[in-house]
């Protein structure tokens, strides 16, 4: 729902009940899409500080009184799937809402987190190269990087067809 929100800002309500856990629709997708959670590695980054301080301020109901909130951006339970550890890895990073995407090399806790990031990259890209017979079983032999230029071709060539 938050990609919903980044892409559309202010989303129309049916569409953010469509997508509610639980509704019709959403329970639709899961069950279109279950059979296949296994094909798949998963990589669920969630940040792993606790709490952060938000402050309230009250002027807007003309009451003069600022508080500050302890509060979790996007709880663990929103930020990954739930799936069991050999499909989904589930990675806690040492970073605030606003900080998660950002890593600056001159901050060694950033780097750390870059890294536990990079490297689990790393394995679903050795995964991918391990299974490419069944990731693209159509392509012409090859390693994953052969097989994936030839996908590539072979869109640019639709592509330029349909022109």
């Amino acid at each position: 729902m938050a990609i919903v929100r980044g892409i559309f800002r202010d989303p129309p309500n049916d569409m953010m009940q469509a997508l509610s856990h639980g509704s019709l629709f959403a329970d639709v997708l899961q069950a279109n899409w279950r059979h296949q959670l296994n094909l798949y590695k998963i990589v669920s980054f969630y940040e792993k500080e606790d709490e952060h301080h938000v402050s309230v301020d009250y002027s807007f109901l003309q009451i003069d009184r600022t508080e500050t909130l302890q509060v979790r951006i996007v709880p663990r339970a929103s930020a990954v799937i739930g799936l069991p550890g050999d499909i989904e890895n589930q990675v806690g990073i040492d970073a605030s809402h606003s900080e998660i995407c950002r890593f600056d090399p001159s901050i060694m806790m950033d780097m750390d987190n870059y890294e536990k990031v990079q490297g689990n990259f790393q394995e679903l890209y050795e995964g991918a190269l391990e299974r490419q017979g069944e990731i693209l079983p159509n392509a012409p032999e090859g390693d994953l990087e052969t097989r994936l230029a030839a996908l590539r071709g072979a869109q640019a060539s639709k592509s330029l067809g349909d022109i």
